[in-house]
């Protein structure tokens, strides 16, 4: 999945304006309040149309603070037909869609993004109901500045049996995350790999995924003592040590955390791709002030 060009109207800081994406990463630079976020906003209210061909996924729609709002003397009156229309590729489809929220108090309206909807149940109902196994979603994901590190140490359980739809969009687009799912998972992998004795190719491909983007940290196992994953941290001497994820510098772990979630999705939604499930899933990544994130 990915959106090559969106259409904002009416929305926020744009009374008309389009932006294209023809790379697959792409840096916005801007200076304050000319609208960085704005066109975020419209990336993720465009992605999130695929959700609503989800049964279990969560639905997000135009928000209130979307509608653009105009300077008339006395008073910031908002105006109509706030929209967002993209034009992209899933599962290589090429898709045009839009979402409208015609006034302010209004719904959301979804009459002119069926054929992304209608997509995402198709690949809901072969998943759902047909039983089929090989089929490829998208992982969608969006980072606000408030999904940044800040908790103190929580305690990881065992995760139980769930849904492959449910978990992996699960928070997929919301402000914050919690970050215990990923974390239940990596524990519940590795607790299997032990006890099992065999090798875990999903969760060999999230290690290698946080290997190869976390500078210095090499995960390897899970350390029971501290409740955490843990690994080799070599420093700028290079000196190595044994050290968990939750005793590293504040950055690493907002980073590490971003990877894991990443890499956790792809091998929820893309298990049938098995050690290739992170490097050939396709989808949308959205990250708000990256520089935070790093």
């Amino acid at each position: 999945m990915r959106i090559n060009k969106i259409e904002l109207g009416n929305f926020r800081l744009f009374e008309n304006a389009v932006f294209e994406f023809p790379t697959l990463f792409t840096v916005i630079i801007g200076e304050n309040g000319k609208g960085k976020s704005t066109i975020l906003q419209g990336l993720r209210v465009a992605s999130a149309s695929f959700l609503l061909g989800i049964d279990e996924a969560e639905r997000f729609h135009i928000q209130k603070e979307d509608v653009r709002r105009i300077d008339v003397g006395t008073r910031f009156a908002t105006q109509r037909n706030c929209f967002v229309r993209a034009e992209g590729i899933v599962n290589e489809s090429n898709l045009t869609w839009k979402r409208t929220l015609s006034r302010e108090g209004g719904k959301t309206d979804t009459k002119n993004a069926k054929p992304i909807i209608q997509l995402a149940q198709n690949l809901n109902d072969s998943v759902n109901l047909r039983l089929e196994r090989n089929i490829s979603f998208p992982v969608i994901s969006f980072f606000s500045t408030a999904r940044l590190w800040a908790e103190s140490k929580q305690t990881i359980k065992l995760k139980k049996k769930g849904s492959k739809l449910k978990d992996g969009y699960a928070r997929c687009i919301d402000d914050r995350t919690d970050k215990l799912s990923p974390m239940e998972w990596i524990k519940t992998a590795y607790w299997k790999k032990l006890k099992e004795k065999e090798e875990s190719l999903l969760l060999d491909a999230v290690f290698e995924a946080v290997d190869l983007c976390i500078p210095n940290w090499q995960p390897t196992e899970w350390d029971e003592d501290t409740d955490d994953l843990a690994g080799i941290y070599t420093d700028e001497n290079g000196t190595s040590s044994y050290r968990p994820l939750f005793f590293l510098s504040d950055g690493l772990r907002t980073m590490a955390a971003m990877v894991i979630d990443i890499a956790y999705r792809c091998v929820t939604l893309n298990e049938h791709l098995g050690n290739m499930a992170i490097k050939e899933s396709t989808g949308i990544v959205m990250i708000d002030e990256i520089d935070m994130h790093l």
